[in-house]
């Protein structure tokens, strides 16, 4: 389906912005920081969120929203532990850091490539949405504040 970017109708509002930008599509809502980009799309990935480009900048930490349909009753929790075993089918050298009731935090490798994530999962009349943050290792301390900051904003209406 289409892809909008929120950016380009907001990009000078925003360039001046000191606040967050609330965002809703379909039945959620959330806030990016400001220069933040935010692409929608009609599939189980239903948002993108882009950092800012920084100069000499290797790696866009970004953020996803996916949209699950469960066959039965979950918690976050058990959802995160049924889930820690696909992405270890995904990402090699796989590591847990952390785990909360409904977050947790590993790093592993995808295409070579070293990346930290911190994934939070909220449940509702079982349909489980699936925040995923990525940044490399080097960037995450940087870049984790703003992704709890989205994380706490976010809402199914």
């Amino acid at each position: 389906m289409f892809k909008l970017i929120f950016l380009l109708s907001l990009a000078s509002s925003m360039a001046f912005a000191k606040d967050s930008m609330k965002i809703e599509i379909d039945n959620v809502s959330f806030e990016v920081p400001p220069l933040w980009m935010v692409q929608y799309s009609k599939s189980p990935q239903l948002f993108m969120a882009y950092s800012p480009v920084e100069q000499n900048d290797t790696f866009q930490e970004n953020g996803n929203l996916t949209i699950e349909y469960l066959p039965s009753d979950y918690t976050a929790k058990g959802y995160l532990a049924a889930s820690g075993e696909s992405i270890k089918a995904v990402f090699s050298d796989f590591k847990i850091i952390s785990t909360g009731d409904h977050f947790h935090v590993y790093t592993g490798k995808l295409n070579g490539t070293l990346l930290q994530q911190i994934q939070y999962v909220y449940i509702k009349s079982k349909v489980a949405y699936i925040l995923t943050f990525t940044a490399t290792p080097e960037s995450y301390g940087n870049y984790e504040k703003e992704f709890q900051s989205i994380a706490s904003t976010f809402k199914v209406n």
